[in-house]
C-alpha cells in the first residue's frame, strides 16, 4: 500500500536523485527521519539490513527460506516495515527481507542499507536511463512515449516476490523467466547447460573465479561469452551473451539496459524498451584478474582471457601481498573495498604476488575485434 506525502494520496511525479557505482543504482529513503543508502533492484524483494532491523525492531511476520543468485539459501526473517519515504512518496505495510548485507565482501563495499525492491516498484509507475542516472516515479503514465516506432515492448510475469521475468529469444531459442534484473551488472547470462546454441569454438571471452556474489556469499564459476544475437520484438541486437557453468538464473541485466530508456508498468505487466541513438555492447574493459577477499588475504580471484593471452604469471588464489607500493596483507573489510576502487579507476596497476614477485596488469578492450569492425 502507498500514498503520497504531500497534499494528495494519490497523484506524484517525482525525479528521484541517484547514484551509481559498478553500473548499479543507488536511492537514498527515509525510515523515521533518518536517511539511508538503498540499492533500486527489480530482480528482489524488498531488503533491509540486520542493523536497520536492530534499530527499528519491526515486527517479524514469518521466516522463510531464501536463494541469492549464487544458488545458496538460508532461513531468513519476513518483516514489516511500517513505513518508508522515498521522494516524499510514503509507503506504508511493507513485506521485507532482512538479511546480513555485510556477509559477503563484495555486497558489504557496496556499503548500502537495504533494497527497494520489485514488491515497493509495483506501486507506480517508473522511468528509468540509467546512462544518465534518471529515475522517475509518477502515478500516471501521461508523460510516457506514444506511437514511437523505435519503441520495444515486451510483457513480463511476476514471481512471488513481484519480480518481473520476460521471455526473450537468443539466436534461434526462446528463452522463459528471464529475470529484469536492475541489481545485476551483467548484460544477459544463462546457465550453460540451457543453452541450445552454445558453441566452445565460438566463444570469445572467458573468465574462471569468483565472478558474482549473492546475499550469502560467492561460488568459483566459469564464464564464456559468444557473439548471439538478441530480439527485442523482431529486432536483432548483437551482443556478448554470458553462459556460466554453475549458474542456473537467467538474468537480463544493467550492461544491457543501460542502452535503453525503460519504462516499467507493473498494473499492464509491460516493459518499454526505447533504445538510445548509438548502441555498443562491446564497449567494456577490465584487468586481466581482479581481487577477492579471503579471509586476511586479498587474493587473486579470477582470471579471464586478457590473462592467458598475456601469459601472466599468476593463478586464481595467489595472494596478493601489495598494489603499486601499498601494502595490503593482512587485509580488513574496508582495504579489500578500497582495492577494489583501485581496480576501477586505475589502467594500470603493479601488483606483488606472493612467491612469484611483481606483476604488471593494464585495463584493456574485452572484445578488441568487434570494436575494430565497427569502427571499419
Amino acid at each position: 500500500m502507498h500514498k503520497s506525502a504531500g497534499s494528495t494520496e494519490s497523484n506524484f511525479d517525482i525525479l528521484i536523485p541517484t547514484t551509481q557505482s559498478s553500473n548499479l543504482i543507488f536511492v537514498k529513503v527515509e525510515i523515521v527521519g533518518k536517511e539511508y543508502r538503498f540499492l533500486f533492484d527489480t530482480g528482489a524483494p524488498m531488503v533491509i539490513s540486520k542493523e536497520l532491523q536492530e534499530e527499528f525492531q519491526f515486527k517479524v511476520i514469518s521466516q522463510n527460506l531464501v536463494y541469492d543468485s549464487q544458488n545458496q539459501s538460508q532461513m531468513q526473517n519476513y518483516v514489516q516495515v511500517d513505513s518508508l519515504n522515498l521522494a516524499c512518496v510514503l509507503f506504508t505495510d511493507l513485506t521485507a527481507v532482512e538479511a546480513d548485507l555485510r556477509y559477503s565482501p563484495i555486497l558489504a563495499c557496496l556499503n548500502i542499507d537495504g533494497i527497494i525492491g520489485a514488491n515497493l516498484m509495483r506501486h507506480a509507475y517508473w522511468e528509468m536511463d540509467a546512462s544518465t542516472g534518471f529515475l522517475r516515479m509518477t502515478s500516471t503514465k501521461q508523460h510516457w512515449p506514444q506511437g514511437n516506432n523505435k519503441l520495444h515492448t515486451k510483457p513480463f510475469k511476476i514471481k512471488r516476490t513481484y519480480t518481473p521475468v520476460i521471455e526473450l529469444q537468443v539466436a534461434n531459442t526462446i528463452y522463459p523467466n528471464i529475470t529484469f534484473d536492475t541489481g545485476s551488472s551483467d548484460l544477459l547470462s544463462f546457465g550453460k547447460d540451457a543453452n541450445n546454441d552454445y558453441c566452445a569454438d565460438s566463444v570469445m571471452f572467458k573468465a574462471y573465479g569468483y565472478l558474482s556474489a549473492g546475499l550469502f556469499g560467492s561460488n568459483v564459476d566459469t564464464l564464456e561469452s559468444q557473439a548471439l544475437t538478441l530480439y527485442l520484438d523482431s529486432f536483432p541486437y548483437l551482443a556478448p551473451i554470458e553462459f556460466e557453468a554453475n549458474k542456473d538464473a537467467r538474468l537480463l541485466g544493467m550492461s544491457f539496459l543501460r542502452h535503453f530508456r525503460i519504462f516499467m508498468d507493473w498494473q499492464k505487466q509491460e516493459i518499454h524498451f526505447l533504445p538510445h541513438d548509438t548502441i555498443n555492447f562491446w564497449e567494456d574493459k577490465s584487468h586481466p584478474t581482479s581481487p577477492f577477499l579471503s579471509g586476511e588475504a586479498i587474493i587473486v580471484g579470477q582470471l579471464n582471457s586478457l590473462a592467458f593471452a598475456d601469459g601472466q604469471d599468476i593463478a586464481l588464489g595467489d595472494t596478493i601481498e601489495s598494489i603499486n607500493g601499498l601494502a595490503i596483507y593482512p587485509a580488513a573489510a574496508d582495504t579489500y573495498c578500497e582495492v577494489l576502487q583501485l581496480f576501477k579507476k586505475e589502467a594500470e596497476l603493479s601488483l606483488h604476488i606472493r612467491r612469484k614477485g611483481d606483476v604488471l596488469i593494464r585495463r584493456q578492450d574485452l572484445f578488441p575485434s568487434m570494436n575494430l569492425r565497427k569502427r571499419l
